[in-house]
């Protein structure tokens, strides 16, 4: 068994920042402990031959393009901001959207049972085989009618504690005051009773179909009917697992860190392994999905995200060629150049760079400054796209 003890101990200690040089150090973390994963080479490859483009934009993030992504968003720290972000201007239009046709929404944690000792592949089972029972279709259909479910927005987050790992959905049931049969509440707090009461139940009931004893308790359903508690809604779905202080709670991406800053060596080789567990776990799992109303807007949402058409202006300062970036890579300069905001500051970046691997000066042809502010085209493909803080 993992000395959870150590690890929740050591979790408690962190420093997070959650910055482009801070997820780019932990990815430095991660290519250590999953050496073989594609996340250890995300903003460290070039794409083909290209060298590697910096700039600024105009809220002041520095952006690097030309590097190749791994889009495994669970386990890699560039990418799992990448879509968060993503995912929120998804749910923020969906939501809204919902909020102005009339509807609100009920906001649920559904949790089952665990112990320190549960493999995470284990539970992570016995959680998709609930809501499978949830959504079987007497049980599903009782519980749509009583709330008035038109759609659904599902995110799934697993954390740690000394109780062992923690896996849970957060689900916004998108709901019709009209069709709400069994919403009858004339205060708030009657509201946030019947929810809870229906959702508890549906979910207890789906525990049993299971053979799981599922506590009423444990569960959570808040009712949101105000254009503000929407924004709530928005929250609700588009947890960042980044950054986290919750005492006693860690994410996956605090393993990374414990990996990065703890003295202690035990809770670091547990960090190791638990995050190497985690990572086989999740493996393939969707971090958000939608079903009822909520599918066909998505699809909708995407397609205006990906629009290629859209130009923001940002200061390129340079371009460093593949001799150059090779020996930032080598002499741990990435998150240095991730914070330069000036052509002076890459400049000195690429110089140390040099320095590093033997050379006097800038070797000729390593980097090329650029002279003026340009346009540059925002590309929808996650390839073309640079990464920013």
């Amino acid at each position: 068994m993992f000395p959870l003890s150590s690890v929740v101990s050591a979790g408690q200690e962190l420093t997070r920042a959650w910055t482009l040089a801070e997820r780019l150090s932990l990815q430095n973390t991660l290519s250590h402990v999953l050496p073989g994963h594609r996340a250890s080479a995300c903003l460290r490859h070039r794409l083909g031959g290209s060298g590697v483009s910096v700039s600024t934009t105009p809220e002041g993030r520095t952006r690097l393009g030309g590097l190749m992504v791994c889009a495994a968003h669970h386990v890699c720290p560039v990418c799992h901001h990448k879509k968060m972000a993503h995912d929120r201007a998804r749910v923020e239009q969906l939501v809204g959207e919902h909020y102005e046709r009339g509807g609100f929404t009920v906001d649920c944690v559904l949790t089952i049972p665990h112990g320190r000792g549960d493999a995470l592949v284990d539970t992570l089972d016995l959680l998709e085989r609930a809501w499978t029972a949830l959504r079987g279709k007497a049980l599903w259909r009782r519980l749509a009618d009583d709330l008035g479910i038109v759609g659904l927005i599902r995110r799934f987050e697993v954390t740690l504690s000394e109780n062992g790992w923690h896996p849970h959905f957060h689900v916004s049931l998108l709901c019709n005051w009209a069709a709400a049969n069994e919403v009858k509440g004339h205060s708030r707090q009657a509201v946030l009773d019947d929810v809870h009461a229906l959702v508890a139940g549906a979910w207890a009931e789906a525990g049993r179909k299971i053979v799981l004893a599922v506590s009423l308790h444990a569960q959570a359903a808040v009712a949101l009917v105000s254009a503000a508690d929407g924004l709530k809604a928005v929250g609700y779905n588009t947890k960042n697992l980044g950054y986290s202080n919750k005492r006693g709670s860690l994410t996956p991406f605090d393993l990374l860190r414990i990996v990065d800053q703890s003295k202690n060596q035990a809770a670091v080789r547990a960090a190791k392994r638990l995050f190497r567990e985690y990572a086989d776990a999740v493996k393939g799992k969707h971090a958000l999905t939608f079903a009822g109303v909520a599918r066909p807007a998505k699809a909708a949402v995407a397609v205006a995200a990906v629009e290629p058409k859209k130009r923001e202006e940002e200061d390129r300062l340079g371009i460093i060629a593949s001799a150059g970036w090779s020996a930032i890579v080598k002499a741990g300069l990435r998150e240095a150049i991730a914070q330069v905001k000036t052509r002076g500051e890459l400049e000195g970046v690429v110089l140390l760079a040099a320095l590093s691997v033997g050379n006097r000066n800038i070797p000729s042809g390593w980097l090329v400054l650029a002279e003026a502010k340009s346009v540059i085209a925002v590309k929808g493909s996650q390839a073309a796209e640079s990464a920013g803080a």
